[in-house]
């Protein structure tokens, strides 16, 4: 696999890059370990901020939603996703303004993306170890 950032787009019009590859090399100043470190932390954290999302969406939890989003949305970025943390944004957005019903659609454009971002950074993090 080639390690230039990977795109992603989709129909909610987030075209952003789902992983940066130099994004990670810069933050963690070249330290492998540390990069395996961020982005293993984050696999491990977010399947359960994802299910907090959605169980405040479906429970209608506006300001439980706004919090959840705006959590996922800084460690996405912080784990090298801008294009995840852009998509959680957008949810962080409509939730805060009460259109729950649009953050809920962003769900499924969410949780693809997430399964994106990990198999390429599992990828990356393998490709570099060997």
């Amino acid at each position: 696999m080639s390690h230039s950032d990977t795109q992603n787009s989709d129909r909610h019009g987030v075209n952003e890059i789902l992983f940066d590859f130099g994004y990670l090399e810069e933050m963690s100043g070249g330290d492998f370990d540390f990069q395996r470190e961020i982005v293993e932390t984050y696999l491990e954290v977010s399947p359960e901020l994802i299910e907090q999302l959605k169980s405040s969406l479906a429970a209608r939890d506006q300001q439980a939603s706004v919090r959840s989003a705006h959590t996922l949305k800084g460690s996405s970025r912080s784990a090298g996703s801008p294009g995840l943390g852009a998509l959680c944004e957008q949810i962080e957005k409509a939730s805060r303004e009460g259109d729950l019903a649009t953050a809920e659609s962003l769900l499924p454009a969410l949780c693809k993306a997430y399964a994106g971002f990990g198999a390429i950074a599992e990828s990356y993090l393998g490709d570099k170890a060997a």
